[in-house]
C-alpha cells in the first residue's frame, strides 16, 4: 500500500452494537498516524452492506450483534469484499469461538478486555498477511492442538 514512498491510510470499519465500545475504538484508532475509521455499524446486516460499498482494508467485528452475528457477518464480508481483512472482537476467551472465527474467514481474534493496543497490533498483523490471535487465545489453542481430519 505504498504510494510514492508514503504509507497510505489504513481504512478501518467498526461494527459493534455498543456505542461506548465504538467510540473508544474510534479514538484509539484515530490517534494512530495512518489509521482512518471510514464507518460504523451496529448490526451484522448493516456492516455487510456498508463493507460492500466502502471496501475498507479492515473490519473490526463484534461477535454478538443483532442481525448476523460476527461469524455470519465475517463470512458475508469475505464474499462482498474479498480483500477486506476481518478481525473479530470478542469477550469470549474460548478456543471454539476463535476457531469458528477462523472458519468464517476472520484473520484475527482479539479479546475485548485486552483490546487497547492489541487492536493496533492485530490490524498491522492481518494486513501483512498473517493471522492474529490474542495471546490468551493462542495459549488455549496450543494446549489442545487442532485435530485435522486424516
Amino acid at each position: 500500500q505504498k504510494d510514492g514512498g508514503l504509507q497510505m491510510d489504513i481504512r478501518v470499519f467498526l461494527a459493534d452494537d455498543h456505542a461506548a465500545i465504538r467510540k473508544a475504538l474510534r479514538e484509539l484508532l484515530e490517534a494512530q498516524v495512518n489509521l482512518t475509521v471510514v464507518g460504523e455499524a451496529v448490526n451484522g446486516v448493516d456492516v455487510v452492506e456498508q463493507t460492500a460499498k466502502v471496501r475498507p482494508d479492515v473490519v473490526i467485528l463484534d461477535v454478538t450483534m443483532p442481525g448476523f452475528d460476527g461469524f455470519e457477518a465475517a463470512e458475508q464480508i469475505r464474499q462482498v469484499s474479498p480483500r477486506t481483512q476481518v478481525i473479530i472482537l470478542s469477550m469470549h476467551l474460548s478456543r471454539e469461538h476463535a476457531l469458528e472465527a477462523m472458519r468464517a474467514g476472520a484473520n484475527g481474534y482479539v479479546l475485548k478486555e485486552s483490546a487497547g493496543g492489541e487492536v493496533i497490533n492485530a490490524i498491522r498483523t492481518v494486513l501483512n498477511g498473517s493471522v492474529y490471535l490474542s495471546p490468551e487465545v493462542l495459549q488455549l489453542i496450543n494446549e489442545e492442538p487442532v485435530k485435522l481430519a486424516a
